[in-house]
Parts: C-alpha cells; sequence; structure tokens
C-alpha cells in the first residue's frame, strides 16, 4: 500500500536524482578548486622545505626553551600532521644520510621554490639533488 501516486512517486523520484547530480557536482567541483590549488607535500617535504628556507632555524631559536616534543607538538599543530612521525623527522632532518634525502622529496622542494621564486634555494636544492641522483642506485629491471 503506498500513500504517492504514481506521478508524486516520479516527482519525488526525479527530485532525488536531481539533488543527488547537484551534490555530486559541487564534491567534483570543490575537489578541483581546492585540492588542485596547493600541491600535495609530504610530512618530510614540508620539513625539509622549513629547513632550506631558514624557517625551522626560526623556530628552533624562538622556541629554544622548549624541549625537543613539545616544538615537535608545536609544529605538528602548525602543519597538520600527527606527533609521532612529526618528532621522528625532527630527529633526522639535520642528518644529510637521512630518510628525509630523497630525490622525490628535493624534486619536490626544487619545484615548489621555483613556483614561488625562491632562487637561492631552488639552486640549493637543485645541486642536492643532483648528488642524491647520482648516489642513487639504478632499478633493476628483470
Amino acid at each position: 500500500m503506498t500513500l504517492l501516486k504514481d506521478t508524486e512517486e516520479g516527482s519525488l523520484l526525479d527530485y532525488a536524482t536531481s539533488k543527488l547530480e547537484i551534490i555530486e557536482r559541487i564534491e567534483e567541483l570543490e575537489d578541483k578548486v581546492f585540492k588542485n590549488n596547493r600541491p600535495e607535500v609530504t610530512l618530510k617535504q614540508k620539513l625539509l622545505l622549513l629547513k632550506h628556507s631558514g624557517i625551522l632555524e626560526n623556530i628552533n631559536h624562538l622556541f629554544k626553551d622548549l624541549d625537543s616534543k613539545n616544538k615537535a607538538t608545536f609544529l605538528s599543530v602548525l602543519l597538520d600532521t600527527d606527533i609521532i612521525n612529526t618528532t621522528k623527522a625532527l630527529r633526522v632532518i639535520q642528518n644529510s644520510k637521512s630518510d628525509l634525502e630523497t630525490s622525490k622529496n628535493y624534486m619536490k622542494l626544487v619545484n615548489i621554490f621555483k613556483q614561488v621564486g625562491l632562487t637561492d634555494q631552488e639552486e640549493f636544492c637543485d645541486k642536492r639533488l643532483d648528488e642524491l641522483l647520482k648516489n642513487e642506485k639504478p632499478s633493476r629491471k628483470g
């Protein structure tokens, strides 16, 4: 037993379908506008950007009285990342042989510094990228 006539059911179905289509289209537009407006950057890349722009050094200087855990907490809030990974990355960021030092990370840094016009940082990271690429082992196909 239905309370609605066939025409009313059709109208409601058309309305619901139209509404779903509108919602999907809005979500699609939001994805294009909001997600494509900024480059996707990992935590490691964010910290390397802070390091090579001098910002990390300034944060360390400004918050010299904070212990490393509190600095990591502050940065994790600022960068919208989790505290554990931020703490780990901060421990190794000064080491030139750390897992942050990858060609993939430096390719991203070079592109970002170039995009925003920071040529000194771009050139430094580009040189580091060249070093990393020279030291990478070629992948074996087989």
